[in-house]
This record gives structure tokens, sequence and C-alpha cells, in this order.
């Protein structure tokens, strides 16, 4: 028996579209349009500052003929901001959503506020997106982004060193400092604070633009001996503010010593002489300067010390009483120096030969 194979192509036919009835049966027909949806994002401003409120718009074209209904339109807010308000979305996390949407053909319109954090560095890229669903269509994203603008403090150098010693109630020779904003928003300027033995001058503007620098200058006059420190304090609104940079020195004075203010020679024969010395000595912990000292009366005479004493260092002066007559003697010199000044008192008594054999015969 001949079978008629005329019927198979028909039959191949029916079973295609069997298939294809079955598979528009299963998968729903939004799945089917792809590029029904585009979405874009904006927002206000390109660049923004701590505590700044970004507003994005969000827009969803519908480029088919008919609405999509159950769509969802979702706001991804990067961690960096805080939400505060929406067009009627729901907030979860750093999400925004609105669900069950029925997007009409062209163009529906969404909105989210947010607030910049306060610890975002300068620089930072904040980014955005907004994601359009319906059915299982792949997504349609747009996405916004807004870089961070803050100043950012730059000392240079980056601490002021130590003064040293400087004698007290003097004034230094000034240490600068430059002070840069190396960020890119304006630096605002609050107040510079300095504390403790020291001052300064400064030549900078309220408001620091990006890459602009200023001067600062700072002196140190210690008003007591020892270690003395301070702090000079700059407020801003940068991220770190308060700016503080640790001052310190030393301060210094000589002390003048004197061993004795008081010299008695006693009696001394006339025409002989007798000495006795003085020291002067340096206790305090800058050089003596010794401007002056005075000369004795006769028949008193001295001799000299060095200009300068170190601290700790010691000068002797010898004295001399050398009387050419009987009877008594007084005088002094006056040693005069930036740590203190003295005078000292000199007396003797002249006797003559006869006179002390005289005395020594009678006893």
């Amino acid at each position: 028996m001949i079978r008629s194979t005329a019927r198979r192509p028909r039959v191949i036919l029916w079973h295609a579209l069997s298939l294809l009835a079955l598979f528009s049966a299963l998968v729903p027909s939004s799945a089917r349009a792809a590029t029904d949806l585009t979405v874009t994002i904006t927002d206000t401003r390109a660049t923004a500052s701590p505590g700044d409120t970004l507003s994005f718009f969000i827009t969803v074209a519908n480029t088919s003929a008919s609405a999509i209904p159950n769509a969802t339109v979702t706001v991804s807010l990067p961690t960096d901001v805080t939400y505060l308000a929406s067009s009627g979305g729901t907030p979860a996390g750093q999400d925004v959503a609105w669900t069950g949407q029925s997007l009409a053909p062209g163009n529906s319109s969404f909105f989210v506020a947010a607030t910049v954090g306060g610890a975002v560095a300068d620089g930072t890229v904040l980014t955005t997106t907004a994601t359009a669903t319906y059915g299982v269509q792949t997504p349609s994203t747009g996405s916004d982004t807004t870089r961070v603008a803050r100043p950012v403090v730059q000392f240079t150098p980056a601490s002021i060193a130590a003064f040293g010693n400087q004698l007290v109630g003097s004034t230094s020779t000034a240490k600068t400092v430059l002070l840069k904003n190396i960020g890119s928003a304006d630096l605002v300027i609050s107040s510079f604070v300095i504390s403790g033995d020291f001052a300064f001058t400064q030549d900078c503007p309220n408001a620091l633009a990006p890459n602009q620098t200023c001067q600062i200058s700072v002196t140190f006059t210690p008003t007591a001996t020892g270690a003395r420190t301070g702090a000079l304090t700059l407020t801003d609104n940068a991220a770190n503010s308060p700016q503080t940079l640790n001052l310190s020195g030393t301060g210094t004075q000589p002390t003048l010593a004197v061993s004795t203010l008081d010299l008695q020679f006693g009696t001394v024969l006339v025409n002989t002489t007798k000495t006795a010395t003085v020291e002067l000595r340096n206790t305090g912990t800058a050089t003596l300067n010794i401007a002056s000292i005075s000369t004795p009366v006769a028949p008193f005479s001295r001799t000299n010390c060095a200009a300068t004493l170190a601290p700790n260092a010691r000068c002797t002066i010898t004295v001399t009483f050398a009387p050419t007559a009987s009877g008594s003697f007084s005088s002094n010199f006056v040693v005069t120096t930036d740590g203190g000044n003295a005078t000292v008192a000199l007396a003797g008594s002249g006797i003559s030969p006869g006179s002390a054999l005289s005395a020594t015969t009678l006893d």
C-alpha cells in the first residue's frame, strides 16, 4: 500500500501554530515590548556641598500607543544622601518606589528631594539611578551624577616649629605659615583665635576661593621663664573645622647674683694694701649682659668683668683698699645688667705705723 505524503506540510504547520499559541498564552504581551519605556533623571545642580538639597526630576516616556499597566518606577539614592520628600513615592532605605503605576503614552513625571550628608569628601561623585519596569521586561534605567564641592584646608608647613629660647618681655622674629584652600568650594573663615604668649597677623579674606593662599604670621613674647605653650585655632566651613596649630617656646631671663653686697676691709696700715673679692654669677637661663660697673672712689679700686655671662657663668671682681692716710673710708660700686642691678658697699680704716705700734704697746 502506498501512502500519500501530501498532508505532511499541513501537519508540520499545524504543530508550529499550536506551539506559537501556547507561547503567547504563557508570556504577557507586555514582555514583548522591550523598548516601550525610556527613563531620564536630572537634578538642579552639577555640584553640591554638604547640607545642600538635591531635587531629582524623573521622566518615564512610554513610546507605545497604549497605556502600560502595573509598572514600577524606582529611584536609588547614593548612601551619602538622605531622603527628604517625593511626589508620592514610598521610601525604603536608599530607594524610593512608585508601584502599580499606569503609564499613559507619552511622558510621566516623578520627583525626589534629598540632602547631601555632612561627611562627604570633596570631589565625591554621587550617582543616582532611576529604573522603570513592567512585566518581565528588561528594566529601563537612567542615571544622574552630582559632584560634591567643599573646601579643604592645607597649612604649609603643616605645623609651626617651636620658637626656642626668647627673653621674657621681648618679641621673637615672626614665623609664617601659608593657608591654602585645596578644595573646590570657597573656604568661609569664621574666626582666628590665639592663646598663650603668642600673637598673630593674617591677610586672609573672609572667603578663600579654591586654590587661593593667604599668610599667617605668629610671634612669641614670653611673660615668664620656662616652657610656654599656646595654640592658633581656625574656625571655618571645612569638614575638619576647627583646625589647630600648636605653639610652643621657652621664656628665658638672665639673673644677676652677687656673693656679697658689703665688703669690710677693717684696719689697714697706711701705704699698704688689702684685697677682697666679689663674685658675680648669672643664675638665670639667658645670657647676662653687663652694661656697666662703676668705679669706687680712692682709696678703693677694682678689677673688671667680661661684658657678658652665660647661664651659670661667674666673674670675680677684686677690690683693693690702699689707704694713704689715717682715717675711715667708704665707697661703693654699682653693677648694672639686664638681669638686675647690685650696689656693693666698701669700708675700711687707714692707720699709721706709729699709731699701730702705740696701740700694740698699750695692749
